[in-house]
């Protein structure tokens, strides 16, 4: 029961991550700016929310993989050369049909092998943008073998001294530094040769947290009034983001990336947790049956739908554009995005794992 019941609270985290990860590669990001009022505060926070999707893509990762013990070539083998494949294989695919799509709308066709390859390791291949995931899990395999170690041999105290030292780099400074421009003061800036390897790269805490939260955290004495304190403190840390947001998109330009990573993963870890709870303890017969069956299917396909999606903007968004107009914009029909691309690059990914090599990179 308990490997079923971990599977379904895994894969239904992964199917809320590649959603949320979808609405944030679609014009939903940027509608606050183009609104006013409480429409433009609805669609901050609901930006905000959504970036939770990066941090529990890592939390997972590290929930599954530092527990394992692998030798340096199984790892090597299993896990680098099959996401460098991918990067290298989804990094061409997207270079090829950028090219070729400036060749439909009349811009020439041009395509060359060390403008690839320059790009390639730039991770700037135009079109390419959502790869930037791949990049970030190969670090994180990278360092695995020193962090498994690491992380298995910590406790709590060594987790938190990490935690404390996250939040004061990604939620205080950002929030004071803005607070300060607001002022007319200049913000502080830390040396490039100041480096917190674990506490302050993202894939490598995440990883870490994700471990702590399943592996070392106990479910069982979670408590619903605990949830509910968890639930507003992530409402609170998303609004105190979102405000900085608003505030520094007209101080710092549209995207300042620093202030959505100021409650990011307070709502990754509060999200992970309450997940767990509701699939281990509070409603167990959720991991059962045709429910637990259907999610862990979809599951299965998340990452080719992440992968593809993409593509599939390529060939039909702009038509999905022009055919709902400005509603396409807002974020009903962005939802309605995910949805079908869910069930196209679903359907497309099921068969594509039915051919053997495709199967095992997928």
């Amino acid at each position: 029961m308990e490997k079923k019941n971990k599977l379904v609270y895994i894969e239904i985290l992964r199917i809320l991550s590649i959603a949320f990860v979808m609405l944030n590669h679609l014009p939903f990001v940027s509608n606050y700016v183009e609104h006013e009022g409480l429409l433009h505060w609805i669609y901050l926070f609901s930006v905000i929310f959504t970036r939770l999707s990066i941090p529990v893509f890592f939390m997972l990762s590290g929930a599954l993989l530092i527990p394992r013990d692998e030798s340096i070539s199984v790892l090597l083998k299993k896990r680098i050369l099959r996401f460098s494949i991918l990067l290298v294989g989804m990094n061409l695919l997207t270079y090829i049909a950028s090219a070729l799509i400036e060749y439909v709308h009349g811009n020439g066709l041009y395509l060359s092998v060390w403008d690839f390859i320059t790009r390639l390791f730039a991770g700037n291949v135009e079109g390419a943008f959502s790869l930037w995931f791949l990049y970030a899990y190969l670090s994180l395999l990278f360092v695995l073998p020193v962090l498994r170690p690491a992380a298995k041999r910590f406790g709590w105290g060594e987790y938190i001294f990490f935690f404390v030292i996250h939040f004061i780099l990604c939620s205080v400074l950002p929030v004071f530094n803005l607070v300060a421009k607001i002022g007319g003061f200049k913000g502080i800036a830390l040396s490039g040769h100041l480096n917190f390897p674990i506490a302050a790269i993202n894939c490598f805490f995440y990883a870490l947290t994700g471990y702590f939260i399943d592996k070392r955290l106990d479910i069982r004495k979670i408590k619903a009034s605990t949830l509910w304190l968890m639930g507003i403190i992530t409402f609170i840390a998303v609004g105190i983001s979102s405000v900085g947001l608003h505030f520094a998109t007209d101080l710092e330009g549209e995207y300042p990336e620093k202030y959505y990573m100021v409650s990011e993963y307070i709502g990754g870890i509060f999200v992970f947790i309450l997940m767990k709870y509701l699939f281990t303890e509070r409603f167990p017969k959720l991991s059962e049956g045709k429910i637990a069956s259907t999610v862990c299917f979809v599951g299965s396909l998340t990452f080719g739908i992440y992968l593809l999606d993409p593509f599939l903007k390529m060939a039909i968004y702009p038509a999905y554009i022009r055919f709902f107009g400005d509603y396409a914009y807002g974020l009903l029909f962005c939802l309605c995005w995910v949805v079908l691309s869910f069930v196209v690059c679903g359907v497309v990914t099921f068969v594509l794992k039915k051919i053997p090599f495709i199967k095992e990179l997928l």
